[in-house]
């Protein structure tokens, strides 16, 4: 096999892999990958099976055999012109193994230039559920302004959902890799807690998209705010941070004249910061 062609595939295919990487979604990028790797496997099992020795050469020997010469001539500049043996089974696992790395680190550069995943899961933590200042009957509502956190969070939860900033898990309050691995571990099949945590380990070692994790503060409400129909009676705390280093992206208090006027509001300003950190939403957006 010619050193130059396979050379030549090489960079194209790792130049279309950074192409679609950069410019297209994750899925996008798994799919051209899947079907790049069909297209190679299929070229080099039809070169393995011309070159076989004899008719009953099987596909895999073919396979093996077209993959043995595509590496040799990979390594051949490696070797100033000498004649480069196969591989071998130890040099294969080397092989893939840095193919993998490779693709992960691809992946984590496509998952760079996408739009980072909205964390609620603190939604609703954080707020003591106590009266506020005054008496509670001064107030419109009636409520302390615990039950009026954890009314805007449920309120939240609906908007956000409905805008579509939230990525779910497969299980609530998991990653996909934790609740395939549950799910695995769970189904009582032989093998299953190794598989699971198979599945965990790789979790872990596999890039993650960002996340922007959101969090909500109701002001108390005085009783004097309370007394005058015309006054603001909701006042929320936005805080957007970080939740790998806890660093705070953006913070705002946004008035309101009730709950459901405050969650439209804060629904709104949280998308609009997930949509700005999204490199392929449109400009008039």
């Amino acid at each position: 096999m010619d050193t130059l062609v396979v050379w030549l595939v090489f960079v194209v295919v790792a130049a279309l892999l950074g192409f679609v990487g950069y410019h297209f979604s994750l899925r996008t990028l798994r799919g051209v990958t899947i079907g790049v790797a069909l297209v190679l496997a299929l070229v080099v099992t039809a070169y393995g099976l011309r070159h076989a020795a004899g008719s009953t050469a099987d596909f895999e020997s073919a396979f093996a055999l077209g993959a043995d010469k595509v590496a040799s001539a990979l390594f051949h500049p490696l070797r100033l012109g000498h004649r480069v043996p196969g591989p071998g089974q130890a040099g294969w696992i080397v092989i893939t193994v840095l193919v993998v790395l490779g693709y992960r680190e691809l992946e984590a550069w496509s998952l760079h230039w996408q739009a980072p995943q909205l964390d609620t899961s603190k939604l609703a933590e954080g707020q003591p559920n106590i009266k506020p200042f005054g008496v509670a009957v001064h107030l419109v509502d009636g409520l302390t302004d615990g039950q009026r956190h954890q009314q805007l969070a449920a309120a939240l939860r609906f908007r956000l959902a409905a805008m579509e900033v939230r990525a779910p898990a497969i299980l609530p309050g998991g990653s996909r890799s934790v609740g395939l691995a549950t799910i695995a571990e769970s189904s009582g099949v032989g093998g299953a807690g190794l598989a699971g945590a198979i599945i965990r380990f790789f979790g872990l070692l596999w890039p993650n998209p960002r996340q922007v994790q959101l969090r909500i503060w109701v002001e108390p409400t005085s009783t004097d705010a309370a007394a005058s129909p015309s006054a603001v009676l909701t006042r929320v705390t936005i805080e957007l941070e970080n939740p790998r280093t806890g660093q705070s992206l953006a913070t705002q208090t946004l008035p309101a004249a009730d709950i459901d006027e405050a969650a439209s509001r804060v629904a709104a300003y949280v998308a609009r910061a997930i949509f700005a950190a999204d490199p392929t939403t449109p400009p008039w957006c």
